[in-house]
């Protein structure tokens, strides 16, 4: 059976890509602020960041190289934090996070869980909110 057209066309669309910052209350897409987002987890890696005065200063996207080609593990800076970057499918849009410490072991948590109900992280539809803490925001899972 041949695929209608559209089903076709869909296929091979490439899907919106949108940063998302999150905030302490919301998850930032450019000017819109959304309180939940909707998906699958498609991507998982690994970087390190290090902020000074609220700037950031230094960042290795593979968690193990700095831009500046510095090496992590010579670098050591004690300010120097992991994050953990994910990609999230939703329908023909793809979200790009960046989660901090704890919300990176949030999503941890919730892969232990996928992996005790004996799936794959990737193969559950997830829910992601935040948890207000102040100054910053909780990245929370929940599967749908």
């Amino acid at each position: 059976m041949t695929p209608d057209r559209g089903t076709m066309r869909r296929a091979f669309a490439k899907p919106t890509v949108l940063l998302v910052r999150v905030s302490p209350k919301d998850f930032l897409l450019g000017q819109d602020r959304v309180t939940a987002l909707y998906g699958r987890i498609t991507q998982q890696r690994l970087l390190r960041k290090l902020f000074q005065e609220g700037d950031l200063v230094c960042d290795a996207t593979d968690g193990l190289r700095a831009r500046n080609g510095t090496s992590c593990d010579a670098c050591r800076h004690p300010q120097c934090r992991p994050w953990l970057r994910i990609h999230l499918a939703s329908q023909d849009r793809l979200y790009i996070v960046d989660l901090a410490v704890t919300s990176a072991q949030n999503l941890l948590d919730l892969e232990d869980q996928a992996i005790a109900a004996g799936a794959r992280l990737h193969d559950w539809t997830v829910k992601l909110t935040i948890r207000e803490r102040g100054s910053w925001g909780e990245v929370c899972f929940q599967k749908l």
